[in-house]
């Protein structure tokens, strides 16, 4: 498989699980939705990244390369800085007394949180372009 399948092929399953977690959400399965979103959020980078000619994949690297490659070169909105970064450190706070509960509200968010990562990870891809991103 090429690089562009493979990238391709990742944020589609990247899409496809965000739609689940919309799901699950509307009808009160609130459990895991933070691993969960992290790990969407993750793919969809990690599959921005490769189709960027980015071959990354520890979770380190893909943060790093995410944060150098799409938020300091505006490449997608301001808006999505703390994302990933945020709920990789929620994700690893997950079974430790520091872990933060989930409410319905809180994962409505987290999952709306996702999806607009993911589609706007999504839509670099379709355009190739350097051109920082234009807040419209």
């Amino acid at each position: 498989m090429s690089i562009d399948a493979e990238a391709d092929s990742l944020m589609r399953r990247a899409q496809i699980k965000a739609r689940e977690m919309r799901n699950r959400v509307d009808r009160g399965e609130i459990d895991h939705m933070i691993p969960d979103a992290y790990n969407v959020m993750f793919m969809a980078a990690k599959a921005a990244l490769l189709k960027r000619g980015f071959e990354v994949s520890s979770h380190r690297t893909v943060v790093s390369t995410y944060r150098r490659e799409f938020i300091d070169r505006r490449l997608i909105s301001q808006e999505f800085e703390g994302y990933l970064l945020k709920i990789q450190k929620y994700w690893e706070a997950e079974g430790t007394p520091q872990a933060e509960a989930v409410d319905h509200a809180r994962a409505d968010r987290i999952v709306e949180a996702a999806i607009k990562l993911v589609d706007a990870l999504a839509d670099t891809m379709r355009v190739r372009t350097d051109e920082p991103f234009r807040i419209q």
